[in-house]
């Protein structure tokens, strides 16, 4: 669909909306419409920088003229108090019904988010499906900057988002998750962060918190990772070396392209299971794993059940090596619950949960997870051998 005719399907929406709900008073073209909005934090009396991305008017008309939308920046004392001011600088009505993602800067983040939360929470208009996203630098950077084939920067985060959804190629998370999330127990919040490089916008990896406060990023390898004990993972690729290649070659040493298999997963199963052993805690995490062959460069027949047997190894050996990988960095380096593993103690111990819910990053950091990964592979394409020149 082109930005054109997603803004002509916003304002149609919009017209809709307001006549079903009597607001005649209310007209489309009586209103700025905000498809974004980025909060940043700055120095000075007024530190809340909040920068909204307006849809230009002309660019609805037959024959448009000029940028599809509109950047405007103003700062406040507070999130309420800038949203304000925008009054002073936009002769209508600011419209927050439409607004497709809300982007936090990394010093505001790292600053806590807590105070921008309950004002979105609180606001009417503004529906609980809007995504939530980082920025590596500020979010006005984000809001300015383009995406490729796309005029609009929120629109291209909007169907990005929805491609990591489908694709399971990063987390994602909405305003009602994230509100709902920070209410929990046990359980860290993880939020997409993107960068902004040459003035094109794209993914960097994630966002980990500790309570409010951005404590730490994750890349977006370690955020795959994080996948696999976050929830059912499908559409995401997995790719393994074939038996016998040296993994940690040089590309003078070792041809990748001649050497790999890729997997597509098809779907997952995940269970956290909390264990108290003589009063400590451990975890012990099942995953269970569906895929088929979408790419097989090795030597072996893939009609011999053994040879998909191997696969199956090499497959259940990779995630678990990614979902390690990704346990040890949360325990070491942000000593944060990001698995909701400190839920699960709290669902089914809830007294051992209430005597040591206050040093539970403590025990987390010393906390002890097995990882079960059982994998399957249930097709291999239209065809079973390789090819491969005789």
């Amino acid at each position: 669909m082109t930005t054109i005719k997603k803004l002509l399907l916003v304002i149609l929406t919009l017209t809709l909306t307001l006549s079903l709900v009597g607001c005649h008073s209310h007209e489309v073209n009586d209103l700025s419409i905000v498809v974004g909005i980025g909060v940043d934090y700055v120095e000075g009396d007024k530190p809340i920088e909040v920068t909204l991305q307006l849809i230009n008017p002309d660019a609805l008309t037959m024959k448009p003229k000029g940028e599809t939308v509109t950047q405007i920046t103003m700062r406040g004392k507070s999130l309420h108090d800038t949203m304000r001011r925008f009054s002073q600088r936009l002769p209508k009505e600011i419209y927050l019904g439409h607004n497709q993602v809300i982007i936090f800067g990394k010093k505001l983040a790292e600053r806590g988010i807590t105070p921008f939360l309950d004002y979105f929470d609180r606001e009417t208009q503004i529906r609980r499906s809007n995504w939530v996203i980082l920025s590596k630098t500020t979010a006005k950077d984000v809001l300015n900057a383009e995406l490729p084939i796309e005029d609009i920067s929120t629109t291209g985060i909007d169907d990005l988002l929805y491609n990591f959804q489908r694709l399971s190629y990063g987390p994602i998370i909405r305003l009602k998750e994230l509100v709902i999330y920070m209410r929990y127990e046990g359980r860290s919040l993880v939020v997409p962060l993107f960068k902004v490089k040459d003035n094109y916008i794209s993914y960097y990896g994630s966002g980990v918190f500790k309570k409010d406060k951005l404590i730490g990023i994750m890349d977006d390898k370690t955020s795959r990772g994080f996948l696999w004990l976050l929830q059912s993972l499908e559409g995401g690729n997995i790719t393994t070396f074939c038996e016998g290649s040296d993994e940690k070659a040089t590309e003078e040493e070792s041809d990748e392209v001649k050497n790999h298999t890729s997997f597509l997963v098809l779907n997952t199963k995940r269970k956290i299971i909390p264990k108290l052993i003589d009063g400590k805690p451990k975890v012990l995490v099942k995953i269970e794993a569906k895929s088929s062959i979408t790419e097989y460069n090795c030597k072996d027949d893939l009609q011999d059940p053994k040879t998909i047997t191997k696969l199956e190894q090499k497959q259940a050996e990779d995630i678990k090596y990614r979902i390690e990988e990704t346990i040890k960095l949360a325990q070491k380096e942000f000593q944060s619950d990001i698995f909701g593993f400190g839920e699960a103690f709290r669902r089914k111990y809830p007294r051992f949960w209430k005597k040591n819910k206050k040093n539970w990053d403590d025990l987390f950091t010393n906390l002890e997870v097995e990882i079960e990964v059982k994998s399957l592979v249930t097709h291999t394409g239209i065809t079973s051998n390789p090819v491969i020149p005789k």
